[in-house]
């Protein structure tokens, strides 16, 4: 079977797939859990108003999105290979009848000018297409529009008329290894490109699969062999408020071998080894068998002023002493006052304007280095403390 996704300028994807609830499966999945992504992009499109840039650096941003899937899926081995696969190989005509491509069934890139013998329709940036034999898939190619003004870049979207080819990549890649749109949660599987909404929420700065992509992926794949046994959880940040200024990244982890390390990325970047060994009574409790289960806490300090304002994703990858790895994720949403660092309790000054409501309390007219804000604090049982929910910036 023959399934077509295409990436619209206002809305990312249109996909042709059976969905399912919160993170969707589009239907297959990869035989043995596994598959091998030819990244190398058949040909490279211009970047209108810059220099071009390489090949070279249109391969790492694809090899970069692919990493980006292979950190949260903890069964699912996806290999890539510095080569080409040409997307229309074995595709003899428009609407023709293709069991399978002609190339071996490699699963490729290309820019291109067409979507292999037919125009791309109004708006279309990109393609995905795939083939399948009862529930596994066969083939899966990624076809990119050459005639779209492309570029590659990190923050917010740069509007409707220049578009990132790595986000792009990372979305439709999730296509390529099972998934389908995600409407509800917030996920790089969004239907959405410039959607105003998006942009209004800050979800537009996303560029890596969050952790309802990655749950999505594993409810797929498996979420990995329990033998031999290793768990990580990551605690903080949560997503059910807002993350701001300095704050904690920590969780736990548990192996029978023992653990080795335990990797922090932040956007699909790796950022350190968070230091291990924190005293964890709680996980020793429930954990007795595991060595180390009572110091199995991990924490690390980070300023999420440095972050632009919306979603980042955080793996936490924890890796025993036998060599086995295990993923989690979490996702940070970073909201902040416009100065990174308030260096005196004197710049923050409150008003008698304050409200509550249930769990809720709301501080109207905050004064912090000259500017006022609406805070909102919401009651956190994991933090036993209220937080910040919501920094609204009033003028």
């Amino acid at each position: 079977m023959k399934t077509v996704s295409a990436v619209f300028a206002a809305t990312i994807a249109a996909s042709i797939a059976m969905p399912c609830s919160a993170f969707v499966l589009s239907g297959p999945k990869w035989p043995n859990n596994e598959v091998t992504i030819h990244y190398e992009p058949m040909l490279f499109p211009s970047t209108p108003g810059q220099p071009p840039y390489t090949m070279a650096v249109w391969n790492n941003a694809m090899s970069d999105a692919i990493d980006s899937w292979t950190q949260g899926a903890n069964n699912l081995t996806i290999h890539k290979v510095a080569d080409h696969a040409h997307p229309c190989a074995g595709i003899v005509g428009a609407g023709a009848s293709v069991i399978a491509p002609e190339d071996g069934n490699r699963s490729g890139v290309a820019f291109l000018s067409t979507m292999c013998t037919e125009s791309f329709g109004s708006g279309v940036l990109a393609i995905n297409v795939s083939y399948s034999t009862g529930s596994h898939y066969t083939n899966s190619d990624i076809i990119f529009n050459a005639a779209v003004n492309w570029d590659i870049h990190s923050g917010p979207i740069l509007g409707s008329s220049v578009y990132d080819f790595k986000r792009i990549a990372v979305h439709e890649l999730g296509h390529l290894l099972g998934l389908g749109h995600e409407t509800t949660q917030t996920a790089i599987m969004n239907p959405a490109y410039t959607d105003p909404e998006r942009i209004a929420a800050g979800d537009l700065n996303m560029e890596t699969p969050t952790p309802d992509d990655y749950q999505g992926i594993n409810t797929l794949y498996g979420a990995g062999s329990e033998v031999p046994p290793l768990k990580v959880v990551l605690e903080e940040p949560h997503s059910h408020g807002a993350t701001v200024g300095v704050g904690n990244v920590r969780g736990w982890a548990v192996a029978k071998s023992g653990i080795a390390e335990v990797e922090i990325y932040i956007d699909g970047v790796f950022w350190d080894n968070a230091p291990y060994g924190a005293s964890r009574a709680d996980v020793g409790a429930q954990y007795p068998t595991y060595p180390n289960a009572n110091n199995s806490g991990f924490s690390m300090i980070n300023n999420w002023s440095n972050y632009t304002e919306g979603p980042h994703t955080i793996v936490a990858r924890a890796i025993d002493k036998l060599g086995n790895v295990a993923s989690t994720s979490g996702l940070a949403m970073v909201d902040k006052f416009d100065v990174s660092y308030i260096s005196s309790a004197d710049l923050v000054k409150l008003s008698d304007n304050i409200s509550s409501s249930g769990d809720t309390i709301t501080l109207d007219n905050v004064s912090i280095n000259g500017k006022s804000y609406r805070i909102v604090l919401k009651w956190s049982n994991a933090t036993q403390q209220f937080d910040i929910a919501n920094i609204i910036n009033l003028f």
